[in-house]
C-alpha cells in the first residue's frame, strides 16, 4: 500500500495541508509542536479510525473550529485505487466512507490500510503491564484477521456481560444461574478462538523479531517473545495445541474457580489475562533491558510487525514511526533506516533533528524532505 496523497483540514494546527508523498522514505521534520505528528496521526485516523494518541475526537479540532476532517489517497500493490475520507464534527457521530462503501464504523477500516506506528510513548509495550503486550498482539492480529477483529469485540462485550451478572451476586438478590452458565459457555468459546490465535501468532513471530534485533544490534544480544495463556498450564502446553484442548483446559478452569469469582464478583481466568513476555539474553525485558535496549526492541518488534503483516496480508503496510532516534546511537540509527530503505515500505519518520540522521546514513533519490513549522508543509531539497 501506498499513500500518494493526503488532505488535512482543521486538525490540531493543520488548517489545510495537502501533501504528495515519496513511496519510500519520508522524512517529517521541523521544531517541537510544529504540526509533525499530527500528519502521523491523520494517517492513523484513516486506517483505524482513530489516533494512535490518547486523545479524544472533539480535542482534535483546530481551536476556533467545529469539526475536522481528512482525506487519504492510497494505491494497493496491485495498483488498486483505494481512499479513504474522515470528518468528525463536534457533537455528531464521526463520518467515515471509503473504496468500501459509505456510513462506515473503524472497524471497516481496520485492515484495508495495514499501517505499523511506533511513537515514544510505545515504551510501555516493552517495560509497562501485560495488557499492554496484549494490546500490541491483538492489533495485529486484527490487522490479519477479520475473523479474530470480531471474536476479539464479542469477547469484550461477552466478558463485560458475565462480569456484571457476577457483581449482582454481592447484591440481596437470586443468582440466574442458567444465565450464568449461558455466558460462560459463549465466554469460553470465544476465549478458546483468541488463545489459539495467539498461541499461533508465538510461533511464527519471534524469527521476524529475533531476525531484526540482530540486524540492529549486531548480534549483542538474544531476543525472544514467549506466551503463557492464562489457565493452560506448562506442562500440559503442547507443540501443536489444538482448538478442542484449549477448549478443555478453560471448561476445567471456569469449574475449580467458580465459586471464588462469585465471591469476587469478577471473571478471574480467560485471554484477559494471558502474558507475553519478551525477553533478552533470557531474561525479562522489563527486568534488565537498559533505555537503549528498550528502544532496539521496539524498533525491531515494529520492523518484524511490518514484516508479519506483509508476509499474511499479501500487502506492504506503511510505516509510521515518530521521532524514534532519541535514545538509539549512531550506528543503531544508520542500521534501521538502511533496513526501512531495503524494504518496500512507505515510511514516514518524524524528527527534530534531521541533521544527525543524513550525517549518518547515506538516503536513496526516492526519499523525500518536509519540513513543517506552524502547521504549514514545505517539501526541501
Amino acid at each position: 500500500m501506498i499513500i500518494k496523497r493526503l488532505n488535512i483540514k482543521k486538525l490540531r494546527n493543520h488548517s489545510n495541508s495537502e501533501i504528495t508523498f515519496s513511496p519510500l522514505i519520508n522524512f517529517i521534520y521541523g521544531p517541537n509542536g510544529a504540526g509533525k505528528t499530527t500528519i502521523l496521526e491523520a494517517i492513523h485516523i484513516c486506517s483505524f479510525g482513530k489516533t494512535f494518541q490518547p486523545t479524544q475526537d472533539n480535542q482534535l479540532i483546530m481551536k476556533g473550529n467545529e469539526s475536522y476532517s481528512i482525506s487519504c489517497r492510497c494505491q494497493t500493490d496491485l495498483g488498486t485505487p483505494y481512499d479513504v475520507n474522515v470528518e468528525f464534527i463536534h457533537g455528531k457521530k464521526k463520518q467515515i466512507r471509503s473504496s468500501l462503501g459509505e456510513n462506515l464504523s473503524s472497524k471497516n477500516l481496520i485492515g484495508e490500510l495495514p499501517t505499523v506506528v511506533l511513537t515514544p510513548d510505545y515504551k510501555i509495550i516493552t517495560s509497562g503491564s501485560p495488557n499492554e503486550r496484549r494490546i500490541f498482539v491483538d492489533k495485529i492480529l486484527s490487522q490479519c484477521s477479520k475473523i479474530y477483529l470480531d471474536d476479539l469485540i464479542k469477547f469484550k462485550k461477552t466478558l463485560k456481560q458475565r462480569n456484571a451478572l457476577l457483581s449482582k451476586e454481592n447484591f440481596p438478590r437470586k443468582f440466574d444461574e442458567n444465565l450464568f452458565s449461558s455466558w460462560t459457555e459463549q465466554f469460553i468459546q470465544l476465549s478458546s478462538k483468541i488463545i489459539y490465535k495467539r498461541y499461533t501468532f508465538a510461533e511464527e513471530f519471534p524469527r521476524y523479531f529475533q531476525s531484526m534485533y540482530s540486524d540492529i544490534s549486531s548480534e549483542k544480544e538474544k531476543v525472544n517473545l514467549r506466551y503463557l495463556p492464562d489457565s493452560v498450564t506448562a506442562d500440559k502446553y503442547e507443540m501443536k495445541i489444538s482448538l478442542d484442548f484449549i477448549y478443555d483446559m478453560l471448561r476445567q478452569r471456569a469449574k475449580e474457580i467458580e465459586n471464588v469469582e462469585k465471591k469476587r464478583g469478577l471473571t478471574l481466568f480467560g485471554p484477559q489475562k494471558d502474558e507475553f513476555e519478551i525477553l533478552i539474553n533470557d531474561g525479562l525485558a522489563r527486568d534488565i533491558a537498559s533505555q537503549g535496549q528498550h528502544k532496539t526492541l521496539l524498533v525491531s518488534l515494529k520492523i518484524a510487525e511490518y514484516m508479519y503483516l506483509k508476509e499474511l496480508n499479501n500487502e506492504t503496510p506503511v510505516i509510521l514511526f515518530d521521532d524514534i532516534f532519541s535514545e538509539l546511537d549512531d550506528n543503531r540509527i544508520a542500521k534501521v533506516v538502511k533496513i526501512l530503505q531495503n524494504t518496500d515500505a512507505q515510511s514516514f519518520i518524524t524528527t527534530v533533528n534531521i541533521e544527525k540522521i543524513l550525517s549518518k546514513t547515506e538516503l536513496n533519490l526516492n526519499t523525500k524532505r518536509l519540513f513543517i513549522i506552524n502547521g504549514e508543509v514545505n517539501e526541501t531539497n
